[in-house]
């Protein structure tokens, strides 16, 4: 049976790229694409064989793609900047908290939106903020480096915790679990799939219950991590 040709589009995100998207189909291809000399948009064809659906991925920069798709749909590649990538790599990771994995609970994170309510169980992840890092930085100060802009990003996970009817146990206790597994997540690859140079466990304050119906906790934690000068869309990696 004949391939289908699928077409997939790289926007440049209204800045210029000087490097090429490899894209990586396993088992069908491995295409480099990029944008057009002046910057603007491009796109390639890659033919896939009849039947089933792919995961697809970026190995060379970070980007929002549409996972997984169908071989008959047009695939649109959006370059996201570093921090993005940053935070979607955080975010994953935190979602693999599961008791199958070995944590104490089902945790489920969301990023932070308009919709939030307090959810048993469900972490809200957002940023609240970066300071640049220079190269007198007491701490940071030799990761800054030549030819990068380095930050420390500062992110917030608010996590609920509403038991059960006629659940006696410590609402503490459970936060402290939490806390645990969450920590132990975010040390665990402390480069967070290579987009940072550190992660650092900042704060942890807990909101008291309320009634002993509602609790919770919020964590906060920074990472450090760099792109090349001038151009947020590109990661120095470590």
């Amino acid at each position: 049976m004949a391939g289908v040709p699928v077409t997939f589009t790289v926007t440049p995100n209204g800045t210029t790229f000087d490097q090429e998207v490899i894209l990586v189909v396993p088992g069908v291809t491995t295409a480099p694409i990029g944008l057009n000399a002046d910057g603007s948009s491009s796109t390639t064809t890659i033919v896939f064989p009849s039947g089933g659906s792919f995961a697809i991925y970026s190995n060379s920069i970070p980007g929002s793609l549409t996972d997984p798709y169908t071989e008959a749909s047009p695939l649109k590649i959006t370059i996201s900047t570093v921090l993005e990538a940053l935070t979607e790599t955080i975010l994953a990771e935190l979602n693999t908290l599961k008791a199958a994995n070995g944590a104490n609970y089902d945790l489920t994170f969301v990023r932070h939106s308009k919709l939030d309510n307090p959810t048993h169980l469900q972490g809200i992840l957002f940023q609240s903020g970066q300071r640049r890092i220079d190269g007198d930085d007491p701490e940071y100060g030799p990761y800054a480096g030549t030819g990068c802009d380095a930050w420390f990003q500062i992110f917030n996970l608010v996590i609920d915790y509403l038991p059960a009817e006629g659940d006696t146990s410590p609402i503490d206790l459970a936060n402290n679990l939490i806390w645990g597994d969450v920590y132990t997540q975010l040390k665990a690859d402390f480069s967070q799939g290579g987009l940072a140079g550190d992660t650092q466990l900042i704060e942890q304050v807990l909101f008291p219950s309320i009634d002993g119906e509602f609790g919770g906790q919020t964590i906060r934690f920074g990472c450090l991590y760099r792109h090349v000068i001038d151009n947020p869309y590109f990661p120095v990696r470590d």
